[in-house]
């Protein structure tokens, strides 16, 4: 029997878990108290300080750039494109739908490598059978 069994249904039993060890405590005060050599003496650690964020700029992860293809589809053709695969869109300049893969805009050396990738998945998924005459 381990010696965790008795608090296996007790929710606080991880942090009884961290006290064993004899290294930390948590004081259920935002703060935890830290052993130095002995058992007996501890010493209060403050919790970490509030992060500001208030004078940080600004920014977005919009990196996308429309591929010559994309960029020439007719409103009509992504219209007719979402429609086929019933696509919902919701929003405002939502970006039109990418058919292929090469579309993306990966450069090339990346797109070869995934392709590679998958027609290797692709062959290995087929020599899981025998063949047979």
């Amino acid at each position: 029997m381990s010696r965790y069994d008795s608090r296996s249904g007790d929710p606080s039993s991880y942090r009884d878990r961290r006290s064993d060890s004899g290294f930390g405590a948590y004081t259920g005060y935002g703060g935890s108290v830290r052993s130095s050599s002995s058992r007996n003496s501890y010493e209060v650690v403050e919790s970490p300080r509030k992060l500001d964020l208030d004078g940080l700029t600004p920014f977005e992860k919009n990196f996308y750039v429309e591929s010559p293809a994309v960029a020439e589809m007719s409103d009509r053709e992504v219209e007719d494109y979402r429609l086929q695969r019933e696509i919902t869109v919701e929003g405002l300049d939502v970006p039109k739908p990418v058919k292929s893969f090469r579309d993306v805009g990966f450069p090339g050396y990346f797109t070869i490598l995934v392709l590679l990738r998958l027609l290797l998945h692709c062959l290995s998924v087929n020599h899981g059978g025998s063949l047979q005459n």
